[in-house]
Formats: C-alpha cells, structure tokens, sequence
C-alpha cells in the first residue's frame, strides 16, 4: 500500500508566493503578428513596428530594423516591455528612430510618450522631452529641419493649457521660434510638403472663442440639426486644409477655397492636394472622382482620370515620382468585391506599363512604405483572408506581386476566458490563427488537453462567453463564422449541445443585446437599439431554454446598448446608456449630445430591486464576493508612458487640459449601489485594472498597468488585502513585464493568468501560465494512528481546508474539513483502507 501527499506547490513556503509555477509549461502554436507601420530608414532599411513578439526565430518586441533585403538586422534591439503600444515610427536623417506611443522597457521601466532611440535600440538620453507637457495626439518628424511637431492638448509652460501645437528642437526642448496659428484641435493631421511647410487636414481653429470652435469642430460645413430644431444659421468655412510656413504662420501663398467639402484629402509632395470622396460609387466620364489642386490652391485642369462605372474609391497613394496609386473596389454578383489597383500618369490617364494581379488584396492602409526602387512594400492586414498573416508583401515597380518577404512576423494571442472547475481542470477560450475564431477548449490540471471534452457545435461555430453552471453544464455564445448570426448553446461536460436558445423572437435579443446565466441555468438576455416605441429590455428563459412567464420584462425607451449581470443573490443588474441622434440625409443617423446613462437592479421575478442605489456613473463590468459586494476595474490614460490621450478633446472647454482621474483602478460597492467606505486602493494615479477576480479568502487579484510612487516602473499584476491595501506577501515573477488579460484562481488556490506573452521570468510561456498560491499549505507528517491516520497542515492559519483523498491521482473524494486555527494545524483522518491513497488540501467554496 502506498501513502502519498500531494505537494503541487512544492515544500517551500512564502519565498514562492505568486512565483511561477515550473510544472506546469502548457506552450501554444505560434499566431500572426500585427504590423501597423512601415518607416525608411538611411541606407535602405526600415522600420517595422506592431503587435509582434519575434522576427523569424529571434525575439523583438513589437520593434524590429530589416536590411534591404528584407531579413532583420540583428545590430538593433530596443528591448521593449510587450505591453508596449507604438502610433509612430520617425526616422532621423542620422538613422536615429523617435517613437510615440505608451512606451516600456522590459524591466517595468516607463519611457516618455515621444522617446529617441540610438541606432543600436539604447534610449537616447540626449532627447529630453520638456515635463508635464500634456496629451500628445500625434507628432510630426520635419525632414528639413530634423524638427518635430507636437499636436494635441498641451502645457508647455507653467502647466496652463496654452497650444495645441509646438515644435521642439533636435534635443527635445520646445523651439520658441514656432508659433502655431492654430488656436484650437487637438488631434489634426500634419504632413511636411515641399518648402518646409506643413499641410494641416482635420478639425481645427484660428481663434480660441468657443463659437469658433463649435463651428469648425464636427465637419467642415454646417452641423447637421435634428428635424425638430429650427434652421442652423450659416455658419463659416472650417479653414481645412491649410498650409503653414515653417514658423506655424499660415501660408496665405494657398487657398482652399475650391477644393469640394466632405471629401478625403492627401497632400501631393510638391504641396498641392488630391480630394476625392471616397466609396462613392462612380459613374461613367466622371472626370472630378479624384481631383488635383495646384501647391498655390487652384484646380489642376491639367489632371482629369476617368474610371468604369460602378467602381468605387477605396484609397489614394501619392508616389514619389509624381505618379498615384489608386485602389478601386466594386461590388459584383457573387456578393463579394473586385478590387483592382491602378497607377495613374500626371495627366490622370491610366499607366499600361503598371499591371497588377487584384485578387491579392483589398486595401492600402498605413502599413506600407515605397521602396526606393518604386516597389511597394505592404503588410498583411492589406490581403485578403485567403492571404499569408505572417509575413510582408512586395508589389514591384511593375505591378506584380511577390508574396511572403523576408522573415515571420509572430506573435503569441491570449485567451480571452479562462474558467476553472471544481475538479482543477480548466476551460479556455482563445482565437488562433488562420481564423481567429475563438475555440473552446477543456485542459487537464497540467495544461496538457483534455480528450474528453469537445464542443460539438460546429466547426462554422465560434464559442465565447461561456458561463459555467452548478452542475458542471456550460452556457455559451456561439456566433456563425462569417456572420452575425448568434445563439446560446448550453453544453455538458462532454462539449455536447443539449440545447440552443436561436427561435423565433428570443434570436433578436442575443443577437442585438447581453445575456447572463445563473449558476441554475436560467438565462436573462435583453435588446438594445433605438426604437422610440417601447420594446421588451430584459427576459428570462428557464434552463430549459422556454421563456418564463413569470417574470416580468422590463420595457425600454432609445436605449443605445447595455449590460446584463446575473448576481449572486439572483438578481439581475443592468448598466445601460442612450445617446441623442442627430438625424442625416437618406434615413442616417450620427451620435451627439450627453450619454445617458441607467444602472438598475431587478428581482428574480423581474420587479426594480428599491433597496438599489448606485453610487457611480462608470461602467459596471465587473465581479461579485461571497457578500454580494461588487467590484468594479477602472483603465484610466495619462502619465508619462501613456499616449496621453486623456478625454475626447471635444469635451474640453476653454482649451483646459483634463485632470488625471481621481478614481481609483478598483472601486467596490456594496448590495445596494453605494460605494463601501472600508475599501480604499491606495494606488498612485494613472494606474488602471483591466481584470480583477476576488479570491474566496476576500483578497483580490488585478491585472492592468500600475504605477508605482513616483510613476517611474509599473507593474501588470497585485494583489489587494480585503481593505483595499496592497498585499506584500504576494510576488509575482520579478522578469521581465509581461500583458495579462485573463485571471484565474483555481480551487487550490493557484492563479492562471493569459496574456499576449510568450515568456516570464525567461521561461518560455506561450500566452498562459500558472503562479503557485500563497493559499496552499504545506502538508507534511503523514503518519499512523490507533484507528487512522494523522497528518500536518503548516501554515495559512484561517482558512477553510478540504483534504481529499484518490486511490489514482484522477477520482479525489472529500474525507474532512479543516480550518486552519494555528501555523501548524493536526489533521486526524480515517484509516486509508486497502490500496493506494494520494492526500491534498484544497480551499473550500
């Protein structure tokens, strides 16, 4: 007979708490990376930048240098955290990258929104951005002057919000020489053209008055009203596009007086402009589909392309020989599009030496760059499905395509759900490529597949959302691959389907709206839209799937969308907003006004809850304790590693920059609604929760981005004490920052965590691992008794332990309960019986 503990977390005790767990090396197939620029670079590299953890078989975090022939340079390495995100690549005359975005190193380090790199990845300490200096929108490299400009809400000087563009100088400090004639638009499109000047496209003013704001901030034509108002009075032209000269005064050399409203404009290298109104179906003769304007303002007669009818314009690209690029999209019988890319000569005619094959691809979006021998450089979000996802594209000078350059692009995606059960196996849903569909699939407590489980829905069928039920039963969402077309499964331990919620009127809701399950298998599902007759917002349907006729539905008014909580104590909360309309021409409609927002709480039987008082105007995606107390994780912008882009620059009155966010990245709240004064998250500001999960001992897991005291490092994983405060004892691997987005505590305690990672503390961790519990005890001292057996618990006093026993490490069966009362806890059980006997401990619900 043998006798065994069961040591999961190994012998140690809290060096080990939160560390990782080496047993467990579940390591997933590889995915696409995301490339979302191309930049020159001297000498004939570039630049590439996106979602990506290695270039072919070495590791570069979502930054990576190519040689002209397209394989990496391995000479540059900016050794950045993956929770990292780049806006822009600029590349200095010197070959010096400058990179905006919310930058880290690997170590936690948070770099400034706008930081220079030498040529061999080390940050520049040279390029001093100025302090405090606000929400950066976008940034401008001037090749020449070297000079960037800097667009957004801005504090330059003495922390009053007075620009919202400036220039700095090639060592980073603010160039007093620059003074913007633009007064008032944060976010504004800025491309250097020849002479040294800039062409400005977007939404912007010459005048701080609020009147001219409104005015210029939507369109750059009248607001559209709604039917119900009086008529608008005239109102003056936005000044878009404008020209600046190199000190930020506007160029009075240019007009844009001609050129057509509510078109999509590029400016020309010499400095002029091309509009054209983009996905208008073309008819046939139309010589103003794409219309070139002179550097001086004037309309180009000179330039007149005819296209066939029924095409449409997708996109522009101006070469660098004078020549464009035009990519044409048609709808055509088989309810698919044609596409077909054409060079057009000066004139506007149509080059016959440019042949291209138009299957390959459909867009030209910013992940592209024009080599210096006139090929075209593009990534994969430009191809078809059918395409490569892994590698760049070339379409050379004379329009055929080469596919697949250079080396792969991957990256490792995460799961998005990660659900454990009570006999420590554990769903997960994630997407992979080719598809991205997401999958659900059951593992066994090594991370190994478990050969059980198999969701038979389909193999059309997408599975997310899944609830697990009291029963061991699942409830999911499965979406039609290739369409909208959803319904509710509700699946066993096998993956069979028992059962679709998908007839008649109840296919609306789930199609249109939210749903949430109790652990009993009632399913609550609720509609949104805009109807202004009243319409059903919330119904129940039984485990069986059959609406119940006992609950009341609760009617709506022009609720935009909503959310749907099943709580613990079996009452439904909803969080829901409408936003205003503004009617259009031809039956649209466009947003505006003040979102308004509803939190409600029902009975089971679908009445308002009256005791319910909620005590915030945030989001209520969140998560419930044993006492029914709900928290919520706040993200918050801002702070030195952060794009800064704060709140939407419309909301902004007399030009002031927004405050930080006094809210704290986790908030708690009691039964009722209002906010529990006894919890208190005393995290430095700017740092954000993304997902929590509250452990059956009280304590609190959250995943996000957190500062520490003087906003220098951050982390991606705490713990929170029952009170709010930081858990200290809890250490999670202390390598290398990774992105977590999914959490998860297991019954005995040890946390799952996903993310897009591909390793922690160097192991490799291919998006999912598994950190050892500070929960889990030691036991040790299993010995004989008169009548049984005895055996320790040593440490974590004051907690609820269930020892199990298994005759094969498979079957576990419950024998005791324990709460841990001392640091050395005596356990007396039965005698074992003939056969083999494995012992755990594992915390009780």
């Amino acid at each position: 007979m043998l006798l065994a503990l069961c040591l999961s977390n190994g012998m140690s005790r809290a060096a080990q708490f939160g560390q990782l767990d080496d047993s467990f090396s579940r390591v997933f197939s590889d995915a696409s990376g995301f490339i979302s620029n191309l930049t020159d670079a001297p000498d004939g590299k570039y630049f590439v930048s996106g979602t990506f953890h290695r270039v072919g078989a070495v590791r570069r975090i979502h930054l990576a240098r190519m040689n002209p022939d397209h394989t990496l340079d391995a000479s540059f390495n900016a050794r950045l955290s993956a929770v990292s995100s780049i806006l822009k690549v600029m590349v200095q005359a010197d070959g010096k990258p400058i990179i905006h975005g919310a930058l880290f190193l690997a170590d936690g380090t948070v770099l400034p929104p706008v930081t220079r790199f030498t040529v061999d990845g080390t940050v520049d300490d040279s390029f001093q951005l100025p302090p405090n200096l606000g929400s950066i929108y976008n940034v401008t490299l001037v090749p020449a002057s070297q000079k960037i400009i800097l667009n957004g809400l801005l504090l330059p000087t003495n922390n009053v919000a007075s620009a919202v563009m400036i220039q700095l100088n090639t060592d980073g400090s603010i160039d007093s020489a620059f003074t913007s004639a633009i007064k008032r638009g944060p976010s504004i499109r800025i491309e250097p053209v020849a002479g040294n000047k800039l062409m400005l496209i977007g939404s912007f003013s010459l005048s701080l008055t609020t009147e001219a704001w409104e005015t210029n901030s939507s369109s750059r034509g009248p607001r559209p009203r709604p039917s119900d108002l009086p008529p608008a009075e005239p109102q003056p032209r936005s000044p878009s596009p404008l020209r600046l000269n190199a000190d930020g005064s506007v160029d009075g050399t240019f007009t844009n007086t001609a050129i057509p409203e509510y078109e999509s404009i590029y400016p020309t290298p010499a400095g002029g402009i091309y509009s054209f109104l983009n996905y208008s179906t073309l008819s046939e003769g139309n010589t103003n589909a794409i219309q070139r304007f002179l550097p001086n303002g004037e309309k180009d007669l000179s330039f007149a392309p005819t296209f066939e009818a029924g095409f449409s314009i997708s996109t522009l690209m101006p070469l660098k020989n004078g020549k464009l690029l035009v990519l044409l999209s048609r709808y055509n019988e088989t309810e698919t599009y044609d596409y077909i890319l054409q060079r057009l000569a000066d004139d506007g005619t149509v080059d016959l030496d440019y042949e291209t094959t138009t299957t390959a691809f459909y867009s030209l979006a910013t992940d592209r760059l024009e080599l210096p021998d006139g090929s075209l450089l593009i990534a994969d979000n430009s191809l078809k499905p059918s395409g490569s996802h892994k590698n760049l594209h070339k379409i050379h000078s004379d329009g055929t395509i080469e596919t697949e350059i250079g080396p792969e692009f991957i990256t490792y995606s995460s799961p998005s759900e990660l659900v454990p059960t009570s006999d420590a196996k554990f769903y997960m849903v994630k997407s992979d490529a080719p598809d991205y569909r997401a999958r659900l699939s059951r593992y066994l407590p090594d991370g190994s597949p478990d050969g059980s489980f198999y969701a038979s829905t389909g193999e059309t069928n997408s599975l997310d959302s899944i609830k697990l039920l009291a029963n061991g039963d699942l409830i999911a969402l499965a979406t039609s691959f290739g369409s909208y077309d959803r319904t509710l499964a509700r699946l066993n331990s096998a993956g069979d389907v028992l059962r679709q919620l998908n007839e008649g009127e109840s296919a609306f809701y789930f199609n249109y709206g939210s749903w949430d399950a109790f652990p009993d298998g009632r399913v609550i599902v609720g509609s949104s839209g805009n109807s202004l007759e009243p319409s059903p917002l919330i119904k129940m349907f039984t485990a069986e799937f059959e609406e119940d006729p006992s609950f009341n539905s609760v009617l709506h008014t022009n609720r935009a969308s909503f959310t749907l909580i099943a709580t613990p104590d079996s009452k439904i909360l909803s969080e829901s907003y409408s936003i205003p309309l503004l009617i259009l021409s031809a039956g649209s409609s466009s947003s505006s006004g003040e979102v308004q927002y509803f939190y409600e709480k029902f009975l089971s039987e679908g009445s308002p809850d009256p005791s319910f008082q909620p005590g915030t105007n945030r989001s209520f995606s969140s998560v419930f304790d044993a006492k029914n107390r709900m928290y919520i994780p706040h993200s918050t912008t801002g702070g030195r590693g952060s794009a800064g882009r704060g709140r939407d620059f419309r909301e902004v009155t007399g030009n002031d920059l927004p405050s930080a966010s006094a809210i704290p990245p986790v908030q708690r709240f009691l039964e009722n609604g209002t906010l529990d004064p006894y919890f208190n998250v005393t995290l430095p500001a700017n740092s954000s929760a993304y997902r929590i999960w509250v452990q059956k001992d009280g304590r609190i897991l959250a995943a996000g981005r957190f500062y520490n005291a003087d906003q220098t490092k951050i982390s991606t994983l705490i713990r929170l004490l029952p009170d709010g405060t930081i858990d200290e004892s809890f250490s999670p691997p202390p390598g290398e920052v990774v992105p977590i987005n999914a959490i998860a505590v297991e019954a005995d305690g040890n946390i799952l965590i996903g993310g897009a990672f591909d390793q922690i503390d160097g192991q490799p961790r291919a998006g999912l691992a598994r950190l050892k519990s500070i929960e889990q005890p030691q036991m040790k001292n299993l010995t004989f008794t008169s009548g049984g057996i005895s055996l320790q618990l040593d440490g974590n006093t004051g907690y609820t332990w269930l020892i199990q026993s298994s005759p094969d490490l498979s079957t576990w069966t419950t024998i005791s309960t324990v709460t841990t009362g001392t640091e050395t806890e005596t356990v007396e059980l039965p005698a074992p019986g003939s056969g083999n006997k494995f012992y755990r401990a594992v915390l009780a619900p």
